[in-house]
């Protein structure tokens, strides 16, 4: 009868221990990036490629706290991506223009939120909107191609 106690005993405490948190490992999915492609609408070429807009001179900032927004331009194969990846770590609503000058080429608006479940963290947008000039998002690489007059 102690062999049997003891047994339970041993198996309740190994039960109760595999239950813990800290078996869950690391398990975290990072929020999309989005990435921006800005073209002349009618011959699709590259407005920062074609050197009609300068990327020295963009700025890119939240509107609903004045902070600036890290973004990486990257050129590649004559393509000039906007690259933003800090969007969405968090549970946050964040309204991003993009400025030239005084020219408001386009925005960003998300709604992001941070979630928990199974031991695994992930992001889900409750609201992504492209303003101030026509988009068109590819459903393949999930890169938003703005059309400029």
């Amino acid at each position: 009868m102690k062999n049997i106690l003891l047994f339970l005993t041993v198996l309740s405490i190994s039960w109760l221990q595999s239950c813990t948190d800290d078996d869950c490992g690391e398990c975290m999915t990072p929020p999309e990036m989005f990435v921006f492609n800005v073209v002349d609408k009618a011959s699709g070429d590259n407005l920062f490629v074609n050197g009609t807009y300068d990327i020295n001179k963009l700025k890119v900032v939240n509107v609903l706290n004045n902070k600036v927004v890290e973004y990486k331009y990257i050129s590649e194969n004559d393509m000039g991506y906007l690259q933003i990846q800090s969007i969405g770590w968090q549970s946050e609503v964040v309204n991003v223009h993009f400025t030239i000058g005084e020219q408001t080429l386009f925005t960003l608006y998300v709604d992001a939120e941070r979630k928990e479940s199974d031991c695994c963290s992930f992001t889900r947008f409750k609201a992504i909107e492209v303003g101030e000039a026509e988009s068109v998002r590819n459903q393949e690489t999930g890169i938003y191609r703005i059309l400029m007059p």
